[in-house]
């Protein structure tokens, strides 16, 4: 376990994001992104994977650990969306804003232009 761990994770990880990377058609930057997501990623992976199997072998009986271990994949699956689909640094804190914004304007902002178009019919 240790040995896969510490070899084959990081390998693998960057793996994964050089190749999501590459399928968003943004390949000039793959190795430099997916270096920015390694630490995050290989944090999670060690926080959650030898607690997961350490609970898997110690307490889970052995007709469940299957069943287990596929739960706690999924698990791993929704955390590595996140992580990928979670803009770091400055950029991501400006595209919450304007994502904000946008929603901001499309609430309120509907309702002004309703009435602009009310009042400009009136107007002709």
């Amino acid at each position: 376990m240790a040995l896969d761990q510490l070899l084959t994770s990081p390998v693998m990880t960057m793996f994964f994001f050089v190749v999501m990377r590459c399928c968003d058609g943004r390949s000039d930057d793959a190795l430099s992104y997916a270096w920015s997501k390694l630490g995050p990623t290989l944090k999670a992976n060690y926080t959650l994977w030898p607690a997961a199997l350490l609970v898997n072998f110690a307490f889970v009986p052995c007709e469940l650990r299957v069943l287990y271990c596929n739960v706690v994949g999924l698990a791993w699956a929704a955390i590595l969306s996140t992580i990928l689909n979670t803009e770091e640094g400055e950029q991501g804190v400006r595209g919450r804003q304007q994502g904000q914004e946008a929603r901001g304007r499309q609430q309120g902002g509907g309702q002004g232009r309703a009435v602009g178009q009310s009042a400009r019919g009136q107007r002709r």
